[in-house]
């Protein structure tokens, strides 16, 4: 599956790959509409890590589906 403007993401809970436009953060996230955030696992070359995103940290740029 190809990355998708951030703009069409569900919002519905599904779990979904975030990425920021350098790809260089990638979450596997799903929206959580009462708290209004991303929240679900980063990884990075030091393992994974339960997380939310902070976009005043760093815009989100794109997302896909999760590949099963």
């Amino acid at each position: 599956m190809e990355w998708q403007p951030i703009e069409t993401v569900p919002k519905d809970g599904s779990i979904v790959l975030l990425t920021d436009a350098k790809h260089t953060y990638n979450c596997a996230m799903a929206w959580n509409k009462k708290r209004k955030q991303w929240e679900g696992m980063a990884y990075s070359a030091m393992g994974s890590s339960k997380t939310k995103w902070d976009e005043s940290f760093v815009k989100i740029a794109f997302w896909r589906h999760v590949q099963s």
